[in-house]
């Protein structure tokens, strides 16, 4: 599902389009990848200031870092524009949580609903928790409140599995934290 690479790619392509981004109205912002090694297809992203968040998230905890990777300078970017960063960031987590309630919503009513498609959804629910850490402490604790409710509902249509994605990835999300992630979707009629 993650390819390094591509990650790498999605942060050296925002550098060059940072204050665009920053100051754009657009909480989806369309990136062209220049890197023919992808595809025609995967060279056209839309990120979000949580897209780029898994990116370095990525990119930080598998190692990737060194004194002039581009990881050291989105990071230096998101540093230099805090205020414009935590604005942009503020208004992308209404819109995640949204997304999240719309998925719990789903996963609870759609008997057609499947675990790769719950695999997949999983990605606003790491970036809610990605984009909570990067604003302040006044307006996280109005988010946590709001993504606690979420959550229940998501355990309670949920049961306790492996990890969802693959396997090299879960020693950079621990079950402690990243206990959404180690989930399996309650098929109907099955019992807790």
């Amino acid at each position: 599902m993650w390819k390094i690479e591509f990650e790498e790619e999605i942060l050296k392509e925002i550098t060059s389009e940072w204050e665009s981004f920053l100051f754009s109205n657009e909480i989806y912002w369309q990136l062209n990848l220049s890197n023919e090694k992808f595809s025609p297809s995967e060279r056209r992203v839309r990120i979000s200031a949580g897209r780029l968040l898994i990116s370095s998230f990525m990119l930080h905890n598998l190692n990737y870092l060194d004194n002039d990777s581009i990881l050291n300078q989105f990071l230096a970017l998101k540093t230099k524009w805090l205020a414009n960063w935590q604005k942009k960031v503020s208004e992308e987590l209404p819109v995640r949580i949204r997304q999240w309630n719309q998925f719990i919503q789903d996963l609870r009513s759609d008997s057609e609903f499947s675990q790769p498609q719950m695999n997949n959804q999983l990605q606003i629910r790491l970036m809610i928790g990605l984009l909570i850490d990067e604003i302040d402490e006044l307006e996280r604790e109005n988010f946590f409140q709001q993504i606690t409710i979420l959550d229940q509902k998501y355990k309670y249509a949920t049961l306790e599995d492996g990890f969802i994605w693959d396997s090299e990835l879960s020693e950079i999300f621990p079950p402690e934290k990243y206990w959404y992630m180690y989930r399996k979707f309650l098929q109907p009629g099955e019992k807790k």
